[in-house]
C-alpha cells in the first residue's frame, strides 16, 4: 500500500505545510482528517479473564491485522465461548481508509498550488 506510505511522510510535514493557508483552509483538512478517522477507525479491545474488552481509545488497524472475536463453539448439548482471532476482517476499511486520506492530502495539495500561483513563487526573473 504506497498510498500509506505517501501519507504518513506527508503527516510529519502537517504544519509546514499549514503554515500559509488561511484558518478556513486548515479547518477543512483537519475537519475532512477527523471525519476519516471517525468513519473507519476501530475501538482498541483486549482480553481479560477470556473476554474481549474494548476499551474508549479508537484506532486504525494494519492490513492483515489480528482482530480479536468471540466464537460460539456448539458441542454435545452445550456451548462454549472462545476467543479467538481472525486476520483480515477490516481490510478493506483500511484501504478505504488510505485511499480517502490521499484525497484529503490531494486537495491541501490543490490549496497549496494556488497559493504557490497567487504568490508568483515561480516565476522566472534575469540571472545575469
Amino acid at each position: 500500500m504506497i498510498y500509506k506510505e505517501i501519507v504518513k511522510q506527508l503527516k510529519d510535514f502537517d504544519d509546514l505545510l499549514l503554515y500559509n493557508l488561511e484558518s478556513e483552509i486548515k479547518k477543512e483538512f483537519e475537519r475532512r482528517k477527523t471525519e476519516c478517522f471517525d468513519t473507519y477507525s476501530i475501538p482498541l479491545t483486549t482480553i481479560q479473564e477470556n473476554k474481549i474488552i474494548t476499551l474508549n481509545k479508537k484506532y486504525i488497524p494494519q492490513v492483515d491485522e489480528l482482530m480479536l472475536q468471540e466464537k460460539i463453539i456448539y458441542g454435545n448439548n452445550n456451548k462454549k465461548k472462545e476467543v479467538g482471532g481472525e486476520r483480515g476482517v477490516y481490510n478493506n476499511f483500511v484501504k478505504l481508509y488510505w485511499d480517502d486520506m490521499v484525497i484529503i492530502y490531494d486537495f491541501l495539495f490543490q490549496e497549496l498550488n494556488i497559493l504557490i500561483a497567487e504568490k508568483n513563487y515561480f516565476t522566472t526573473k534575469a540571472g545575469f
